[in-house]
């Protein structure tokens, strides 16, 4: 960027911060509305704006909207997304862009979702070298220090944004050798937020942390939880299997890891992964409160804390209430029948078999043998 084209996204952003501010705005103007109406015309200007070098009345634009509509849900975050957009290309080296990222974490309290994308930037910057910074530990500490708990509630429990404010967090602990700290941080973030064990970002994070603190128990607990709750498909699955599998290797050579992977297709062999206790949890009834009436999160909980039968019962109810039409749904509640197998086998045989079965309604349906098995283990003498 040439010196004068950097003075002028100086004193563009002087005016833009004039602008937005109360008191010193010359006149009021009229409120954009929260309408999809409005943000698919808020694109329209963006994109003509950007094309004809207008960016930062482009950025002005949106910053109007998210002022105004500063907890409109996903179309405040449609906006957010075109507000980054504008940003990073206002900002093209990092110092500039950190300029702009302060500004927005400055200016910007009151619309969590843009706040929550600067913070986002800036910390996948200073973690991984990403977005053309360089690695800065103690910078994405000071960035994310703390945001988890402000975002919480304020963003949709499975927005990556909030999800990313705990992990991040707790990832730059990890790199900064402070491993028991973050250990605690991740413990806190799924206590709060029971919606994230789904979420492989959340396995990934831990397992990474664990790793890197030597703490191979910890990490062989952790990757079984990741696959007791992970979802049920091709990508999750295998990363699930995958951390298993090389966390057994840490315990025990290649071995344990091979057979996990084996049991996978074959549940007769004797699975190393049973062996492995979970880790420790919140306590169930303090967990359900954090989920709220969040089913897919109570589910969660459920699953983690060994309740088995309570999960398979709530997908069920969720069946029963299913009505035809709505296939997503379905969709949702049989791959939580199928976690349920996975839960009690640490295997996809039976899981497999199951969708199979209410796919084709070909061969034996496995549920009903599941249900028995859950019903003798509760009322097996303890």
């Amino acid at each position: 960027m040439t010196t004068g084209h950097a003075r002028r996204v100086v004193l563009g952003l002087c005016a833009l911060v004039c602008a937005l501010s109360p008191s010193l705005a010359q006149a009021p103007r009229t409120a954009l509305p929260g309408t999809w109406d409005t943000v698919n015309k808020i694109d329209a200007q963006v994109k003509q704006m950007r094309a004809t070098g207008q960016t930062m009345a482009a950025l002005a634009l949106c910053e109007q909207f998210l002022v105004d509509n500063p907890n409109a849900e996903w179309m405040t975050g449609t906006v957010v997304d075109k507000a980054m957009a504008c940003l990073v290309e206002l900002s093209p080296t990092q110092a500039q862009r950190e300029e702009l990222c302060q500004r927005v974490l400055k200016l910007y309290p009151s619309v969590p979702w843009y706040h929550a994308a600067a913070t986002f930037h800036l910390s996948t910057g200073y973690l991984f070298s990403g977005n053309g910074f360089k690695e800065d530990f103690p910078k994405a500490l000071a960035v994310t220090q703390g945001k988890f708990e402000q975002y919480l509630g304020k963003l949709p429990g499975d927005l990556y944004l909030l999800h990313f404010a705990g992990l991040y967090e707790a990832r730059a602990l990890g790199r900064m050798g402070k491993h028991e700290e973050a250990k605690a941080k991740m413990a806190n973030f799924i206590a709060k937020l029971p919606a994230a064990l789904r979420s492989n970002d959340t396995w990934a994070a831990w397992t990474d942390i664990l790793g890197a603190a030597g703490d191979t128990a910890a990490l062989q607990s952790v990757a079984k939880l990741g696959y007791v709750c992970c979802d049920y498909d091709t990508d999750n699955l295998k990363k699930a299997i995958d951390r298993c599998a090389a966390a057994l290797r840490l315990g025990g050579g290649p071995g344990p890891g091979v057979l996990f992977t084996r049991c996978q297709d074959d549940p007769t062999l004797t699975n190393p992964l049973a062996k492995v206790a979970l880790p420790e949890v919140p306590k169930p009834d303090e967990w359900l409160q954090a989920a709220g009436k969040d089913a897919q999160a109570q589910f969660l909980v459920y699953l983690a804390t060994g309740q088995i039968d309570t999960a398979l019962a709530l997908s069920k109810k969720q069946l029963a209430e299913w009505t035809a039409g709505d296939e997503k749904k379905l969709a949702r509640v049989m791959k939580n029948v199928a976690c349920c197998f996975k839960a009690k086998d640490l295997s996809l045989k039976r899981a497999n078999a199951f969708l199979e079965y209410n796919r084709t309604g070909e061969g034996e349906d496995p549920l009903p043998a599941l249900e028995a098995e859950l019903k003798a283990a509760k009322e097996a003498p303890k």
